[in-house]
């Protein structure tokens, strides 16, 4: 019997209870979302890598230029932009003179727009997941249904913040789950569903990949697991071909698509790829090679320390897989469509999992928690096909296992809760303490605050160096824009040691008329020529891991103290 067939026999109607069951989840999912974004929200610049580079590409295209943000590509995510910005304009066209100025002014109104957006997304992507993956209508089926709805929240410790953040990683629970979710409705569901379908899935998982190319693990594990099943299933290999190329092909559609608004920019884009593909080190900046074992071994234990948690996920859940197939390895056939999506999510992960070694990040590894989930519906619905005789073993099982889920969920929450606030606070302090220095520098030099030429290194707390670090991904196109608020805050590049102009222009740090350098104390144990091109002053405020807030002044005033 189909699943949704079974689900549908019970005159208790199951699907409300399964819901009913979501709910206190789902709340939890808002109270996040209006204590994160309305109650206590974050100044924009804290997470403007990669917010505002996506503002400002999408923005750029109301001044006549093309997008030219490229790195992932992310181009989706870009005209997703767009399209926000348009509808707003009837409501903050009056702000400023101009339409690109009043967001300009106001990057806050677009990123709670786009924030809530993925907000309302993963809600919806957690109900699917509760409709349609764990079958029967016991109420422990139902407790495990919501189990794999809230497991991605779980097993990663950024799992709450990513879908309050607008980033191509942040798409990976609300659209990849959800296009997971397709894989495993169209093979376990629908036997393999039709041509159409099928298409349909590999053009959306090709948009998928063009937010980040990380997501091309969900086109190769659609391929496995459709042709899988084909043979599973007794339909042959020649139909296994057919489908995995069908998937290919319209997922090469899909992703020509979504860039084409970055067409002009494909072998830059491709040159991107092959330097990252065929280098070692961050985005392809080292040594020829893939990686070596030792950088592997070294980068691992790098994301062991983070994500122990969602290491060990993986590990039990396929663990639990091999057990259940060598339990079930004459009945395999039987669940083909099961086993099928089970075998293209593990390659999913362990592909996963391996590109993210080569280039270590945890936000990274949300892809791998994204596929999770599916992987655990797989397990349950297996247990749920188990023998007629041991039918209680497994409903103890599931309720066992989805109360474990659910305290993990509680204590997941309250940690993002607290990590928000104490991260909220540790700004403000910050951006207090940098405003405080600098009227004193003013009033102590005999200066204007206005007339103070700042510049300000990657990662600090300043409004205006993430508009011109968001600029600098919009091809420089709204310069004019923010020079009307920023005209005398600049970025200074540490790696290539220059002041980098409105224009997108950059001098030396020793030609360009300077009046204040804010950075932090790791800064000047990485780039230590820093300290020598004046006198350094040493905050008492600390900014996370980078250390003290620290201030260079150029020799010009500290030589006249």
């Amino acid at each position: 019997m189909d699943t949704q067939e079974e689900v549908r026999t019970n005159n208790h109607n199951p699907q409300k209870i399964r819901m009913a069951m979501l709910a206190p989840f789902l709340t939890a999912i808002v109270a996040w979302w209006l204590y994160s974004q309305i109650i206590e929200p974050q100044p924009f610049y804290v997470s403007a890598d990669p917010e505002i580079p996506y503002l400002m590409s999408s923005l750029s295209v109301f001044k006549g230029e093309p997008y030219t943000f490229i790195d992932h590509p992310g181009t989706p995510i870009e005209i997703i932009g767009s399209a926000i910005l348009g509808m707003t304009y009837p409501f903050v066209g009056y702000i400023a003179d101009s339409f690109p100025l009043a967001h300009v002014l106001h990057p806050e109104y677009f990123l709670f727009i786009v924030r809530t957006l993925l907000v309302l997304m993963s809600m919806g992507t957690m109900a699917l997941l509760v409709r349609y993956t764990v079958p029967g209508n016991h109420w422990t089926d139902g407790f495990a249904a919501v189990a794999v709805a809230v497991l991605f929240f779980t097993i990663h410790p950024r799992g709450f913040e990513s879908i309050v953040h607008w980033s191509h990683n942040s798409f990976s629970f609300p659209v990849g789950t959800l296009l997971g979710l397709g894989i495993f409705y169209l093979v376990v569901n629908k036997k393999g569903g039709t041509s159409a379908q099928i298409v349909l899935l590999g053009f959306s998982l090709g948009v998928l990949t063009a937010v980040q190319l990380y997501f091309l693990t969900w086109v190769v594990a659609a391929i496995v697991a459709m042709g899988t099943y084909n043979v599973l299933s007794g339909q042959g290999w020649k139909r296994a071909v057919i489908s995995s190329v069908q998937i290919g092909v319209s997922a090469l559609g899909g992703f020509v698509v979504a860039t084409l608004p970055i067409s002009n920019r494909y072998p830059e884009f491709v040159s991107w790829i092959i330097r990252v593909g065929t280098h070692q080190g961050r985005h392809g900046s080292g040594p020829p090679g893939f990686i070596s074992l030792e950088t592997a071994a070294a980068n691992f234990i790098v994301l062991w320390r983070e994500l122990r948690l969602l290491f060990i996920s993986i590990g039990l859940l396929i663990g639990v897989v091999v057990v259940i197939a060598i339990l079930q390895r004459r009945s395999i056939k039987t669940n083909a469509g099961l086993w099928a999506v089970a075998l293209g999510l593990i390659v999913q992960v362990g592909l996963m999992s391996a590109l993210v070694i080569k280039h270590p990040g945890v936000i990274y590894m949300q892809a791998v928690a994204a596929a999770l989930p599916l992987v655990l519906a797989v397990v349950f619905s297996l247990m749920h096909f188990s023998q007629p005789q041991m039918k209680s073993m497994p409903r103890l099982i599931k309720f066992g296992l989805s109360i474990v889920i659910f305290t993990i969920f509680a204590f997941a929450l309250i940690r993002s809760f607290i990590v928000h606030d104490a991260e909220t606070k540790h700004v403000q302090s910050a951006v207090e303490e940098i405003d405080i220095f600098l009227d004193d520098f003013t009033l102590d030099q005999a200066l204007d605050r206005s007339s103070l030429t700042t510049l300000w290194i990657y990662g600090m707390p300043s409004k205006c160096l993430a508009l011109w670090y968001g600029n600098q991904y919009a091809g420089y196109t709204l310069a004019d824009e923010i020079s009307l608020i920023c005209s005398r805050d600049l970025i200074y590049d540490l790696w290539e040691n220059r002041v980098i102009l409105a224009d997108g222009s950059s001098v030396p740090l020793d030609q360009s008329n300077w009046d204040i350098l804010v950075a932090y104390e790791a800064a000047l144990k990485d780039f230590p020529y820093l300290a020598e091109v004046g006198e350094v002053v040493y905050s008492e405020t600390h900014l996370g891991t980078f250390g003290r807030i620290v201030y260079v002044l150029p020799d010009l005033y500290s030589s006249s103290d």
